[in-house]
Parts: structure tokens; sequence; C-alpha cells
């Protein structure tokens, strides 16, 4: 028989997931993390290959995510918003 494992809070570090308890309560309510399972009235925990597998899931995607860090375009996001105020403002004085 194949036992399902569960994971604390503090188990998830173990696992890959570096998330504090507020964000994983974001994720997990708009269904973007495994729902956890009542242990008792005051412990919760959440099925370790769940959570292995949204840790695969969030690895395969950074491949195929547009605009991540580390883009192409070799500027920092503080550069490329002065660039953009400065051409407003040399467009906007005409």
């Amino acid at each position: 028989m194949n036992m399902a494992l569960l994971l604390t809070f503090d188990e998830l570090k173990d696992h890959g997931v570096l998330l504090s308890r507020r964000q994983l309560d974001r994720l997990e309510a708009n269904g973007k993390f495994p729902r956890r399972v009542l242990i008792s009235e005051w412990r919760v925990g959440w099925v370790a290959a769940e959570v292995d597998e949204w840790v695969a899931s969030k690895i395969r995607a950074r491949s195929t995510d547009a605009g991540a860090l580390g883009s192409d375009t070799g500027k920092s996001r503080s550069r490329r918003r002065a660039a953009s105020r400065a051409s407003a403002t040399s467009t906007g004085s005409r």
C-alpha cells in the first residue's frame, strides 16, 4: 500500500516552497496551490506529491514565461522606467 505523506508548513521549505503563510493562503484561495488537508482542529498539512508536482510545474513554466526576469532587454526595470519617462517628457513638451 502506498501511503500519502502530509507536510507541515515548516516541511514545505524542504520541498522547495519558500513562500509565506499569507502568500500560500492567497495562492490556495485562487486555486494556484494544492489545497491543505485538515489533520486536526489546529493542524493542517499538504499532500507531498501534490506539492512536489506544483514545484515541478513552476520549474517547467520558467522557460515559457514571457517577461520574466532575465529578459533580453539588457536594462533594469528602473532604467526602462527612466527611459520611458524621458521619452514621454521629450514628446510631451512639443
